[in-house]
This record gives C-alpha cells, sequence and structure tokens, in this order.
C-alpha cells in the first residue's frame, strides 16, 4: 500500500513538474549544481541496473542471514518472520515519509531525459514502470528512498544476523552501494545524505 501511496506521489508531482515548471522561464528546470558529482569526472556514470542489482544482492543476503538462517529460531519459533515484519513495518515507514515530502521538494532531476510526456490522461503502463524502477523521473525527492532501503538492509543485518563476517559485509557492501548510487546520477548527494539520515532516524 505505502509503496502505491509512495509511487503515486511521484507520478503526479513528476506531472506537475513537466506541465508547469519544466516549460516555465519563472522557475529552474535545470539541474542544481552539486558539488560531489562537480569533483567526480562527468564520463563516469554508472547505468542504474548495476546500483539495482547490488541492492537486491544486500536484500538476499539480510534475507539469508536475519530471516532464513535466524540464530534464534531453534529457541524463538518464527523468529525470523517477526525480523521481516519489522523490516516491512519500517521500511513502510520510509515510504510514508517519502511520499508526504515528494511533493514539497520538487528539484529538477540530474537526468536530462524524463520518462513523463505532456499529457493529462494517466497512464497505468508508466505508473507501473514508476513502481518497478523503470522510468526515469524527471524530479529528485528530499531524500532518496533506494538509500533508505539499503541502509535498512544494512542495520537489520548488524542487528539480527549470526555470523560477525556478514555483519561487516553488509556495511562495507551498503557503503559502496551508496556510492555507486552517487555514480549513477539519479540523486543528488543531499538526497543520499538525507536517505541515510531518515533511516537512521525512523
Amino acid at each position: 500500500f505505502f509503496i502505491i501511496l509512495d509511487t503515486a506521489a511521484q507520478y503526479w508531482s513528476d506531472r506537475f513538474f513537466v506541465n508547469y515548471v519544466i516549460n516555465s522561464e519563472t522557475h529552474a528546470s535545470k539541474p542544481v549544481f552539486d558539488v560531489f558529482l562537480y569533483i567526480i569526472p562527468h564520463p563516469i556514470r554508472l547505468s542504474k541496473i548495476v546500483c539495482d542489482i547490488c541492492i537486491l544482492f544486500l536484500a538476499g543476503v539480510t534475507l539469508f542471514s536475519t530471516v532464513i538462517f535466524n540464530y534464534k529460531q531453534k529457541t524463538v519459533p518464527f523468529q525470523g518472520l517477526t525480523v521481516l515484519r519489522r523490516f516491512c513495518f519500517i521500511q513502510s515507514i520510509g515510504y510514508l515519509f517519502h511520499s508526504v515530502t515528494i511533493p514539497f521538494t520538487l528539484v529538477p532531476s540530474l537526468n536530462p531525459d524524463c520518462y513523463v510526456k505532456i499529457d493529462s490522461r494517466f497512464s497505468t503502463i508508466q505508473f507501473i514502470k514508476l513502481i518497478f524502477g523503470q522510468a526515469i523521473p524527471c524530479i529528485d525527492n528530499s531524500f532518496s528512498i533506494a538509500v533508505t532501503l539499503t541502509t535498512n538492509l544494512a542495520f537489520f543485518t548488524l542487528a539480527y544476523s549470526w555470523n560477525r563476517t556478514l555483519k561487516i559485509y553488509s556495511i562495507v557492501h551498503a557503503a559502496v552501494t551508496i556510492f555507486m548510487l552517487s555514480l549513477c546520477h539519479y540523486h543528488y548527494s543531499a538526497s543520499i545524505s538525507l536517505g541515510i539520515m531518515a533511516s537512521t532516524f525512523i
């Protein structure tokens, strides 16, 4: 439910931005200056699929070490499902905060190509693409929900995994993934930093 709510907020905010801002001379429609991305050479830009694979792999490690093979399973029945429920609850709070803040933080995206066409009709295909991360939004958000997800996965592995090596690995993997999200140029440095702060706060 919260993912659909978040996607709806993203979709209609993009629509508003394209229709009323991107062709307006009174509002900024070009990407905002970002010191971090200015320091990194422009040709260094990773594909979004690389970042998606990194997040999915970290999710698999977290699922394996905290839900499927939870070390308290023998003494506490269904402890793995309890951890999964906690993760879904915490991540849903992140999606709720994200959906509320999107309409109030319409910052032009770093991507020059937008998926939204100037059309008043609702497009189911575009909406579904946005849910699965296959669409390129025209705006960046107050904080990156992908970074919040990555940080939460690392936190849960750190809190509930039985293996110290996996705990260290999850922290390193999350840090590398967040850095790679910066290199994908899909979020500003501020959005990435706020995503970490939001996850820590939640």
